[in-house]
């Protein structure tokens, strides 16, 4: 670090192109705090900060004691790396002071690989901030008139002069849109902003990809779902999908993410040892590890499908039997936690390997048996304190085959049915496989030999909505049933309005169709839906179970599922409005009133303890009985507060990715279900941000609501925002919420649920 400039007090990564940083841990971390997804060293002479003038030097190993290390990251990320992978050495930062890489150094395998004397400042990138911000300006009006001009090409209504414009402006936005991309992830800290031009790639010299993407689809049963840092390898190249801000969740189907190309260049060397793998993200869990059950996985580059689990037989049962675990986590009282996985657990999951499988039959490992000190512990389970014993329900008996019918042949031992998780592990509850039964001929009028109804009676669960978002999409809904089929004689599926301010929450009920006994899923567009004025908000779906004419009551049993965001016809596959959260992004509070601001940063995910804390809850129950949705395209913001306190939270997102006005979209109430106490009131502004970070106006107050307990929620909060009104020197929107009120209940904190802008 040079004598010229500050200290060096904020994080630092270096950029190797191998998809993940390293992390120059601990510098500009407090004590305890974990870093991002990334490599951490095991042995470091570094503290918070490095004087200027001084050097530190940090060790980064594939084997050996895990030192600081204590989530083990770096053995994992750092296997099968070879020195031909490396594609550059750059730096990456937010430049947020003023100090100066005066010089450093490389080895590898103790040979020296690189070094440089580049003696920049790296507070001087701010000089390019006025560059994105023009590039900005730019990029909107040719974004707008790239999408009017498909429109009217799609339309018909395109003359020449339009189709030569749409050409100019096809052939001008990309290279824009790739230089305010590189811009813009310096600024986040993501992207390099010195990198040694010098420097040669010794194997790096193959034609790259133009593109990439992965596709992800998780089992539904409970504890499929992970919150943990999920990686996807290609070759040596290490890339994150699911985070804690993007968890994976078979509630929302498919998930797809684009591989980050600029952090990890892929050359044709990389096509190969397709994995999956997981790491801890350092917040408190439970005993036992959050783990991840995949179902399929796709990787498409340029266009291509070069993997997919679903065509490979022995990959695909792999998946059914094999739990992605992190090598390390922590449990709800931070204290370290090692994990060893059984013959049906894993670290990285690597196709073609049959992990979890026999080799010789094929068949699934058996897990430890119950008593066994090594048997996996339950994960807990939605709305039950980590640490319960957890009851799967009860299988209900089997229904016996009609008289003279030959008994179902059952499926080979060795081989589970396709779809089927084999064997499941403590706490997690099975569904029924996704497929409609075929249901045999109706034998004729009931007679006098038809047996009686027997078994405990049906019941219709754990119905949920697995695909559709937009009011014009098709929607799918799944659920399962306990009790005897047999007095079942069709399902009724439908959407129904769900109204968090209103003293009625479910209204309209919008149908998607009738499927026979023995279904678990119906996909169809949901009737009236479409025209709907004013659209619904939320969506939940509900499914009946119409008896039979000889069941022994004839009850309608019905399931009502989570509410799901719904948002307009016209959003884009991607919508805008995804808060940041974690390192360096922080929330603000202060108590008394004339106290100053105090920033802390937002958690992961909800922290232990009563402390001030704010995080993005996930699937959760409000103070008025409403259960909701784990967010996909928009966020719930959980705030905990002391009494007396104001607290400010930022939501931000580059201003590029808003093209024309918004509306602000929220509910506000409390977590944790019925019980709160006390008031909570939300003011909602928004204002811009240079690529410093400095706001560049006053924020814009644009109204404000206030909760009481026990009621229907002060909703919705609407109100419209126009980016075109920032200063071109604004690069990012900021959507401000602050929150007032109490008492507070810590066990019922003020919520905001479903923040989200839409189309205007």
């Amino acid at each position: 670090v040079g004598a010229g400039g500050d200290e060096l007090d904020e994080p630092v990564a270096l950029d190797l192109g191998l998809g993940f940083p390293l992390w120059l841990d601990p510098l500009g971390r407090k004590a305890g705090e974990s870093a991002p997804f990334g490599a951490v060293p095991q042995q470091t002479t570094a503290t918070e900060k490095v004087a200027p003038g001084s050097t530190a030097t940090f060790i980064f190993a594939v084997k050996g004691d895990p030192g600081r290390d204590l989530l083990r990251t770096t053995p994992q990320l750092l296997a099968g790396v070879r020195v031909a992978d490396i594609a550059r050495i750059g730096f990456t930062s937010r430049g947020a002071t003023n100090w100066v890489l005066a010089g450093y150094e490389i080895t590898i395998n103790d040979k020296a690989f690189a070094s440089g004397k580049p003696g920049v400042k790296a507070a001087e990138r701010g000089v390019a901030g006025a560059k994105l911000a023009d590039i900005a300006a730019k990029v909107a009006p040719l974004q707008k008139d790239l999408d009017d001009l498909r429109e009217l090409i799609k339309d018909n209504l395109a003359n020449d002069a339009d189709r030569k414009r749409l050409a100019e402006v096809e052939a001008a936005l990309p290279p824009l849109l790739a230089e305010r991309d590189a811009l813009q992830g310096q600024f986040d800290g993501k992207s390099p902003w010195f990198e040694d031009r010098e420097f040669r790639a010794p194997g790096r010299d193959n034609p790259v990809a133009r593109s990439a993407k992965v596709t992800l689809v998780t089992y539904d049963h409970s504890g499929a779902d992970t919150q943990n840092y999920v990686y996807f390898r290609a070759g040596s190249r290490k890339y994150l999908l699911g985070s804690p801000a993007t968890p994976l969740t078979g509630a929302a189907g498919p998930q797809e993410f684009s591989l980050d190309l600029a952090a990890g260049p892929l050359a044709a060397a990389d096509l190969r040892d397709w994995a999956v793998g997981m790491l801890a993200h350092g917040a408190p869990y439970a005993k036992a590890p959050d783990r991840w059950h995949p179902q399929r996985i796709v990787a498409e580059v340029d266009g291509r499908v070069l993997y997919d689990s679903d065509t490979n037989d022995r990959d695909r049962r792999s998946l059914e039997a094999i739990r992605v675990i992190p090598p390390a986590h922590r449990d709800r009282d931070g204290q370290l936690v090692v994990n060893v996985p059984v013959a049906r657990e894993t670290f990285l999951w690597e196709a073609g390997k049959g992990a979890g499988l026999d080799p010789g039959s094929g068949a699934p490992l058996p897990l430890p048996g119950k008593g066994d000190p090594v048997q996996p512990k339950a994960e807990p389970l939605a709305g039950v304190e980590p640490g319960a014993p957890v009851v799967p329900p009860e299988a209900p008996p089997p229904e016996a085959p009609p008289p003279e019918a030959p008994p179902p042949e059952a499926p080979p031992p060795e081989v589970p049915p396709a779809g089927i998780p084999a064997p499941l592990f403590a706490g997690e509850q099975p569904l029924p496989p996704e497929v409609v039964v075929v249901v045999p001929p109706n034998p004729g009028p009931p007679g006098i030999w038809d047996p009686l109804p027997f078994g405990p009676p049906p019941q219709v669960e754990q119905v949920r909505i697995t695909a559709g978002w937009k009011t014009s999409h098709k929607f799918t809904v799944t659920w399962g049933l306990t009790g005897a089929e047999s007095e079942v004689d069709h399902y009724e599926v439908a959407l129904i309005h769900v109204r968090p301010a209103s003293a009625l929450v479910y209204g309209t009920e919008y149908l998607l169709g009738s499927a026979p006994r023995g279904a678990r899923t119906f996909s169809a567009f949901p009737q009236g839906l479409s025209g709907a004025a004013p659209a619904p908000r939320y969506l939940a779906a509900v499914v009946k179970a119409i008896p039979t004419a000889t069941a022994r009551e004839q009850t309608v049993h019905l399931e009502i599922g989570a509410a799901r965001m719904i948002f307009p016809a016209g959003t884009p596959s991607n919508p805008f409005f995804q808060p940041r959260f974690g390192p360096p992004f922080t929330f603000q509070w202060k108590n008394p009133p004339a106290a100053p601001w105090v920033a802390q940063p937002i958690s992961a995910t909800e922290p232990a303890g009563t402390a001030r804390a704010v995080w993005p809850a996930g699937a959760v129950v409000s103070d008025n009985g409403i259960r909701f949705e784990a967010p996909g395209r928009g966020v719930h913001v959980a705030a905990r507060l002391q009494v007396g306190d104001s607290l400010l939270v930022h939501l931000r997102a580059p201003r590029w990715a808003v093209l024309g006005q918004r509306r602000l979209v929220a509910d506000l109430g409390f977590l944790g279900g019925p019980g709160a106490t006390g008031t909570a009131t939300a003011t909602f502004a928004w204002n811009g941000l240079t690529a410093a970070g400095v706001p560049t106006n006053a924020p814009v107050i644009l109204g404000t609501k206030t909760a009481v307990p026990g009621g229907s929620m002060p909703s919705p909060f609407q109100a419209v925002i126009n980016p075109a009104l920032l200063p071109a020197t604004a690069v990012t929107l900021q959507i401000r919420v602050r929150i007032d009120g109490g008492p507070f209940d810590p066990a019922h904190p003020p919520t905001v649920f479903g923040v989200r802008l839409v189309p205007n």
